[in-house]
């Protein structure tokens, strides 16, 4: 029923038998669902100042005072309707207070209540180039294969493993080919494994060739054979959510040709070895965040050809 209302964009209020009396209401013009219940003894509403999408008021109607609590449903309300039915039930089933039952069961809604701010602007490019890197290598052996090698930002494995070799993305909108790194050990290679840093510049595109983030996910899950649940788990891991789709406008394109570096003992990375070969009491340096500029830094050959989806295939790496 409540879906119906939405899909066609109708307003509408479900009463629910109980004691209080309670109902639900969906504003979908407004992508609003809210629980109306009456208040008997207890006037007192939840505390909810810190907490995004979600509002409350006491409202009289003909004389009788009802608790109202308005949820921002966006993308979600197949989440958040089941979760205001467990908040009526606990009221009217459970004998519970209606600022109780809100408060119990509000770590249900999880980051819905978060807010819609998205991913920050620099996880979003660095998403986006690995999106790039993860279908050009889709290209250049199997979707499976690539989404096997993908290892998401935010670990101790660098962003992807190949069989004989690791790739640590780099991603900037800079007009340099600079790139922050962000821990101690982000350009130390595995024992054993070559470690490779691909640099990416992307700019924006405007209305020219290019792709969105959006576009870009929707791209890589429509591959033929791609492992769809382990690509889902991966976007998840970086901070991609669905319901957030529609925030991500800006277009962007290559800005200049992809280019693979070898990190070895001529590369300039900060490292532990390298923090304790020159550093007094060098376990006392537990975090650094460094900018190195790679202009003018000769590229090597490149692993795998890495190309634009959006774009004409012939913006390679350096051969």
């Amino acid at each position: 029923m409540i879906e119906r209302y939405d899909a066609q964009g109708v307003s509408g209020v479900l009463v629910v038998d109980g004691d209080p009396a309670g109902r639900i209401k969906i504003a979908p013009q407004g992508r609003q669902l809210s629980l109306i219940v009456q208040v008997t003894h207890n006037a007192a509403g939840p505390d909810l100042r810190n907490r995004a999408n979600l509002a409350y008021g006491l409202h009289e109607d003909k004389g009788v005072m009802w608790h109202h609590l308005d949820v921002s449903y966006g993308d979600n309300l197949t989440e958040v309707y089941p979760v205001l039915c467990t908040i009526l039930d606990r009221i009217q089933l459970g004998a519970e207070s209606f600022t109780d039952s809100v408060e119990a069961v509000l770590a249900g809604l999880g980051d819905i209540l978060a807010g819609r701010g998205g991913l920050p602007h620099e996880k979003q490019v660095g998403l986006f180039g690995e999106l790039v890197v993860l279908m050009s290598l889709a290209e250049h052996s199997s979707p499976a294969d690539a989404v096997v090698a993908w290892r998401g930002p935010d670990r101790e494995e660098h962003d992807f493993g190949l069989p004989d070799a690791d790739v640590e993305v780099k991603t900037t909108m800079s007009e340099q080919r600079g790139h922050w790194i962000g821990s101690l050990t982000q350009l130390r290679p595995t024992p054993g494994r070559d470690l490779h840093l691909l640099s990416l510049q992307i700019t924006a595109a405007g209305n020219g060739p290019g792709a969105t983030l959006t576009e870009l996910v929707h791209t890589a899950r429509a591959m033929p054979g791609v492992p769809l649940a382990d690509l889902d788990t991966g976007l998840g891991d970086a901070g991609w959510r669905a319901r957030h789709a529609d925030l991500y406008r800006s277009r962007w394109a290559l800005r200049a040709p992809p280019a693979f570096y070898v990190v070895d003992d001529a590369f300039p990375a900060v490292t532990p070895p390298r923090i304790a070969a020159a550093v007094p009491d060098p376990q006392r340096i537990t975090d650094v965040r460094y900018r190195v500029n790679l202009d003018g830094l000769a590229a090597t050959t490149t692993l795998f050809p890495v190309a634009f989806p959006a774009q004409d295939h012939d913006m390679k790496g350096p051969e």
